[in-house]
């Protein structure tokens, strides 16, 4: 399932508020609201719902949106997709290209050992 960098930005909003209504997300999101950025949002909205990325809360007039997933695991689910499209599912390719062609710090080498020795066990 592909994710748009704009509904990406919505559940941005809600991985660090844990929820909101649709106002508060037209607030955070555009700081000069116009009737369009609230239709804009509530689009929005509706298809993250029809991914199952959030649940509404209806018990009250105005309804509150909740993530149903962490960025954590929209990341790997993402990431899978990807290497799955990309290189038959090997990880290898994406990982050579992190290690090459990006400064992976010291803590981060370590926290990679961490997971694949964890993997091993």
């Amino acid at each position: 399932m592909h994710v748009t960098d704009a509904e990406l930005a919505i559940l941005e909003v809600l991985w660090v508020q844990g929820e909101a209504t649709k106002a508060e997300l037209v607030a955070e999101l555009y700081p000069k609201t116009r009737d369009s950025d609230r239709a804009t949002v509530q689009k929005l909205l509706e298809r993250l719902e029809a991914k199952n990325l959030v649940t509404r809360d209806r018990s009250d007039r105005r309804h509150r949106f909740s993530p149903t997933v962490s960025q954590t695991e929209l990341a790997g689910r993402q990431l899978e997709q990807l290497t799955s499209r990309l290189s038959n599912g090997s990880l290898s390719p994406l990982l050579n290209h992190l290690v090459e062609n990006r400064k992976i710090s010291a803590k981060e080498r370590r926290e990679l050992r961490r997971i694949l020795d964890d993997s091993d066990a």
